[in-house]
């Protein structure tokens, strides 16, 4: 069968605006969200990107959120309502991270930074 534009549809909306988050879906059907960052929508970038000092200043100065939460839809069920299955996880708070799932169902979360713009950079490997 062919894929068609049409066929989107909306199934929900996060519990939070995040952006950056790692993303895996489960054998059993479940769609899960760990991590990523949240910066205001006033923010507006006036620095080149080859204005490197200008983007750090600016990076430094925006607010910006990373969080380290897991949460989950059952992409079984008709239910479009994301649910909170972690709201602070043990892990640091993060973006960009990598998430994985392997053949036994374990979960991992690896990677990612707290600083807007790259930096604060971790190596952890994390396990459920």
């Amino acid at each position: 069968q062919g894929y068609t534009v049409s066929g989107w549809h909306r199934i929900g909306n996060l519990p939070a605006a995040r952006s950056s988050p790692g993303v895996l879906v489960l054998p059993s059907g479940w769609l899960l969200t760990m991590g990523g960052h949240w910066t205001p929508p006033s923010e507006t970038l006036t620095a080149k990107t080859e204005d490197r000092k200008g983007m750090e200043e600016h990076h430094e100065a925006t607010e910006f959120l990373t969080y380290n939460d897991v949460v989950g839809l059952d992409l079984n069920s008709i239910s479009d309502k994301w649910k909170v299955l972690e709201s602070k996880a043990p892990w640091p708070s993060r973006d960009d991270e990598a998430v994985s799932v392997t053949r036994d169902d374990t979960i991992l979360i690896f990677g990612g930074g707290t600083l807007y713009g790259g930096g604060g950079y971790h190596q952890d490997v994390w396990r459920l």
